[in-house]
């Protein structure tokens, strides 16, 4: 039946929405009332965020004005999470209201607010909810896209309610497109996550949408299992609209099996319980529960009833923007008053049906154009698929020509990596001679003169043909026509070289310190700015690995210390923690003044050390069982860097650490 078709694309729509459709709960809503009364904060900006959720149905209205308080107190409160959800929210009422331009607005800023934050949870679910309005316009290309991207980030953060959201949308798009074994299957993955977080009112509208899919495959027996259990889940819960909305799904489905009489006491009990609740808010409920009774009417011949109730509902219809309800009617009533012999009223009728009936097939028109576009673009996915295979395999040809080139790139590096064997080398052979000779001073100094002639050559003679190599590689890439295997090389070229420079710079560091050919140089300075200045440098690389970067003081005031070894001290400490920390961990840095003595402390997450390490933790070149985490490089020496800064400013270094809860290193300088 034509009007079956209709109401049941209505209730889809509505039970896919971008969140569940949950109703107003009248139990949660006054828990989170009570608690709005006494709370502030970070806990009054989600206690008014999830009373507007609760009302986004029944009084939309009223989410507008939770959520847009909640937002301005969460700019006020410099929230750095969770901030763009009321946004998403309000994007739900305005869609409640039918205002799809504002809705749209409101989760497009959402999507950039949460990608701002780095909120991975509310930009997946910004996502799916933008997706959602792309859908209802018919754009299904950029639905689908929001919607796969939403479902990666659900899957990679592991967050079983988001991808129950993603499935129940897909399901929607694979129904939409006439694939409704995809549609079934998405919408039971829904359910199965939703049940196993024990979420009723979700449960009972994953339930909902499987009756009604299964309806349309013409399997009634499923349909009505699937909307007993609802029932049988909602059953003790106080939300009326989801009662309501699982009763005239219930009716349709009955009617539609011919189970008249049960439909219609069915219909009757969501016309009495629209009395109670909001009906301007649920007129298209109450559209459907009426058609139903009209129906009824007119199958027992009660034209009478059946007339002014099809009346009724063509002005209802209208006011509300619903075009294939008012047709419905409007055929009905020409149908009674061609059966009465009232044919200039029939004939009126059937005129404003068939004006309707043009309106609709122009909407179905363009929804088939929509869908049409849709597979298109997705055979150009795979037309391009194909395209990048064949470039794939005509770069790999190119490989194999080029082997000359990249074989002199290797070679460049092979001559790195012997340089810093042989570096590492001499490192050890001198800290043996140190041990074996201590009490023969010129032999010492022989073996440092050595070890200076040597820094010597690095410095100047490998310098030189490390910034060479690397203006080669320059070169190379401002040329173009690189592959990607190419670019790769040239990329493990750069990075080599600057460990190589990196290393050289290190060494240097370490000979001069143990010279001491910087004298120290006290300055009056506040500790506090110089390493928030330092720790802004580090800022990118933690967040490149998800690290919570932590500042903690208490004022201190100018102090006299040398601020360039500091400054080192403070680089070394920091680096060395966010290197070796796993991403999404925390390092806190804190600085005070306790009597006569500057303390700085630097605490990661990190693996640890063990007692040997600990044993030998400030020695040149030491490589520790801990490695960088995100293959960075490591040559040994920023923590004997440290210890030789700290020995020159008079102060002390010391480490409390475990094999599994992380470091603190502590320095103490005397002022």
């Amino acid at each position: 039946m034509a009007w079956f078709r209709w109401l049941l694309s209505a209730v889809l729509v509505l039970v896919g929405a971008p969140h569940v459709l949950e109703g107003q709960n009248a139990h949660v809503v006054d828990s989170l009332r009570q608690r709005l009364a006494a709370s502030t904060g970070p806990d009054r900006f989600e206690t008014l965020t999830w009373l507007g959720f609760e009302y986004r149905y029944s009084y939309p209205d009223s989410t507008l004005r939770y959520c847009r308080e909640a937002f301005e107190l969460g700019k006020k409160l410099q929230l750095q999470k969770n901030l763009s959800r009321p946004l998403s929210f309000i994007g739900l009422a305005y869609t409640s209201k039918g205002q799809f331009k504002e809705a749209l607005d409101y989760h497009e800023q959402a999507v950039a607010l949460a990608t701002e934050q780095n909120d991975s949870v509310q930009w997946a679910h910004g996502l799916n909810n933008r997706g959602r309005m792309f859908f209802d316009y018919g754009n299904l290309s950029r639905a689908y896209d929001d919607f796969s991207r939403a479902e990666k980030i659900f899957a990679y953060i592991r967050d079983q309610s988001g991808l129950a959201y993603v499935y129940r949308s897909l399901a929607n798009v694979f129904k939409s497109q006439g694939e409704y074994d995809k549609a079934v299957e998405m919408s039971e993955k829904a359910y199965t996550l939703r049940a196993a977080l024990g979420n009723t009112r979700s449960m009972v509208s994953s339930l909902m949408e499987m009756a009604l899919l299964y309806q349309t495959t013409g399997n009634h027996p499923k349909a009505l299992v699937r909307l007993a259990q609802a029932d049988s889940i909602l059953n003790g819960q106080k939300d009326n609209v989801t009662r309501v909305e699982l009763d005239i799904a219930t009716a349709e489905i009955l009617w539609s099996n011919h189970q008249v009489e049960e439909a219609f006491l069915k219909a009757k009990q969501v016309l009495q319980a629209l009395d109670q609740i909001s009906r301007a808010n649920n007129s298209r409920i109450y559209v459907r529960a009426r058609l139903l009774q009209g129906d009824y009417f007119q199958r027992k011949n009660d034209l009478a009833q059946a007339s002014a109730i099809f009346e009724e509902l063509i002005t209802v219809a209208r006011l509300a923007g619903m075009a294939q309800p008012e047709y419905e009617a409007a055929m009905r009533l020409a149908a009674i008053y061609n059966s009465r012999k009232n044919y200039s009223r029939a004939n009126e009728y059937e005129q404003l049906a068939s004006l309707l009936k043009s309106r609709l097939e122009n909407k179905d028109l363009l929804l088939k154009i929509e869908r049409l576009e849709f597979q298109l673009q997705m055979e150009a996915k795979d037309l391009e698929n194909e395209r990048l295979k064949t470039e794939r395999e005509k770069a790999e040809a190119l490989i194999t020509k080029q082997r000359v080139q990249n074989i002199l790139l290797w070679t460049l590096l092979a001559s790195i990596g012997v340089m810093v064997v042989l570096q590492r080398y001499y490192a050890h052979r001198q800290r043996q001679s140190n041990r074996l000779l201590a009490d023969q001073n010129r032999q010492l100094a022989d073996l440092n003169r050595e070890k200076d002639t040597l820094l010597g050559i690095v410095a100047h003679d490998f310098r030189s043909p490390l910034n060479q190599i690397r203006g080669l590689v320059h070169l190379i890439e401002m040329e173009g026509g690189l592959n990607e295997a190419q670019k790769g090389y040239i990329h493990h070229l750069r990075k080599s070289t600057q460990s190589a420079a990196d290393l050289i710079t290190d060494l240097l560091d370490v000979s001069s310190l143990e010279a001491k050919a910087q004298p120290v140089a006290k300055t009056e300075l506040d500790p506090v700015v110089l390493i928030g200045e330092r720790l802004k440098i580090w800022q990118p690389a933690a967040q490149a690995k998800e690290i919570d970067l932590h500042f903690d003081y208490t004022p201190i005031g100018s102090v006299p210390t040398d601020e360039n070894y500091l400054g080192r001290v403070v680089d070394n400490l920091v680096s060395n923690a966010i290197k070796f920390s796993t991403p999404r961990k925390e390092v806190r840095v804190n600085i005070l003044r306790e009597g006569d003595e500057l303390v700085l402390r630097v605490r990661d997450q990190g693996p640890g050390f063990s007692p040997a390490d600990q044993a030998r933790l400030f020695g040149k070149f030491t490589k520790l069982s801990a490695r960088p985490t995100a293959g960075e490089s490591s040559n040994g020496l920023g923590l004997a860097i440290v210890k030789t800064l700290v020995d020159r400013l008079g102060g002390t270094i010391s480490l409390e650490a475990t094999s599994s809860k992380g470091s603190l290193f502590t320095v103490r300088l005397p002022l």
